[in-house]
């Protein structure tokens, strides 16, 4: 699910913007300090990890319905592991950077600012872009059947391109 990817990159940037580090024994306490901010990344790394009903469970689903109808079960057991293997990692990042104890923030040289030290507009821009697409991956989630739907004509039209050929030629005559 590349939306919940590009989230969990910004989350990642916005981490080191409030903690000064990427290192998770570094890291801690966010939940403490930012419980909103801390739901919208919970609601990201579920969709990373396919939760349903968010956007990264839907292309899980139809890839291991694809599996069985080929009978190809190497690659459903693949998708398992790999969908259990980021549930791990999501759940050592989110215990070692929201739940522990908080160990302070790194210092810094140069002309780091922290996210505490920007304007609450600044940080608005920060944040903006992270809340949109958690939103888009609850639309997508919630509202799969449209996004399904438009998928598979996308594909018809893809599949049978003589329909878009006949549409170009009756709009030039």
């Amino acid at each position: 699910d590349i939306i919940a990817k590009t989230n969990v990159f910004m989350i990642t940037g916005l981490i080191f913007k409030i903690k000064g580090s990427y290192k998770l024994d570094e890291l801690g306490g966010l939940y403490k300090s930012y419980p909103t901010l801390s739901l919208v990344i919970a609601i990201a790394f579920f969709s990373l990890v396919g939760i349903p009903p968010l956007s990264g469970f839907w292309p899980k689903i139809y890839l291991i319905e694809s599996g069985l109808s080929q009978a190809n079960y190497w690659i459903i057991g693949a998708l398992i592991l790999a969908s259990f293997i980021t549930l791990f990692v999501v759940a050592r990042v989110w215990t070692e950077a929201f739940w522990k104890p908080s160990k302070g923030r790194h210092e810094l040289v140069d002309q780091f600012i922290y996210y505490n030290e920007l304007k609450t507009e600044k940080r608005m821009i920060l944040v903006f872009p992270m809340l949109m697409l958690t939103a888009i991956s609850l639309y997508i989630g919630l509202g799969a059947e449209n996004i399904i739907v438009l998928s598979k004509r996308i594909a018809f039209e893809l599949m049978h391109s003589e329909v878009y050929i006949e549409a170009v030629f009756k709009g030039l005559n």
